[in-house]
C-alpha cells in the first residue's frame, strides 16, 4: 500500500499539466504575448481575401497583427513557445508528420480540429447538357456519405510521408556514404 501511494505521489509531482491549445481565433487574442503567422505562399489567393475582406472584428484583429513566414520559420516558432501558425491542413499534416513525428506518432505541434473553410469547393468542367452529369453528382455524393473519400485523403496523405521519409533517408545515407 506504501509503494502504491509513493508511486502515485511521484507521479502527480513529476507529471506536468499540460496547458489548452488555442482552437479559434477568440483564443488566439485572449492570450497575452501570443503571436501568430501564415505561410507566405498563402498570402497570395484565398486565405489573403478571406482574412482583407472579412467583415468580423476579430478576424481584423487577426490579419491586422498575422506575419508572412516561410513554413520552417513559423514550425520553428511554435516550437519555441507562444506562437501559433496558419497554413493548409493537408500541406503542414504532410511536413509535420514527414519531417517531426517519430515512429510512436508524437510530434511536438498540435493541429486546430476547428480549422477555417477558406475554398467553397473544387469543380469539375462538363459541356452544357451532359448526360452523365446527374450520374456523377449522385456518384459523388455516395463516395463521400461513405467516408471512402476521407480514407482516400488520409491513404493518400500516408503514402506522401512515407515518400518523403524515404527519400529523406536516402539522402542521409548519400551524404554519409
Amino acid at each position: 500500500m506504501i509503494t502504491g501511494f509513493r508511486s502515485s505521489l511521484i507521479s502527480h509531482l513529476t507529471v506536468q499539466g499540460r496547458t489548452q491549445s488555442p482552437e479559434t481565433f477568440e483564443d488566439l487574442l485572449d492570450r497575452s504575448n501570443w503571436k501568430w503567422g501564415i505561410d507566405s505562399w498563402l498570402m497570395g489567393g484565398m486565405p489573403k481575401e478571406y482574412f482583407t475582406r472579412h467583415t468580423d472584428p476579430v478576424v481584423q484583429e487577426i490579419n491586422g497583427k498575422m506575419e508572412p513566414v516561410t513554413t520552417a520559420g513559423g514550425l520553428q516558432k511554435v516550437k519555441e513557445g507562444s506562437y501559433s501558425f496558419f497554413s493548409a491542413k493537408y500541406h503542414i499534416t504532410v511536413i509535420i508528420d514527414s519531417k517531426y513525428t517519430n515512429s510512436y506518432g508524437q510530434t511536438p505541434f498540435y493541429i486546430s480540429k476547428r480549422g477555417i473553410k477558406v475554398l467553397a469547393a473544387f469543380g469539375w468542367s462538363f459541356r452544357k447538357g451532359a448526360p452523365y452529369y446527374q450520374r456523377f453528382q449522385q456518384l459523388l455524393s455516395r463516395l463521400k456519405d461513405t467516408g471512402i473519400a476521407h480514407y482516400w485523403i488520409e491513404d493518400v496523405l500516408a503514402r506522401r510521408v512515407r515518400e518523403n521519409r524515404a527519400a529523406a533517408l536516402l539522402d542521409t545515407r548519400t551524404i554519409l556514404g
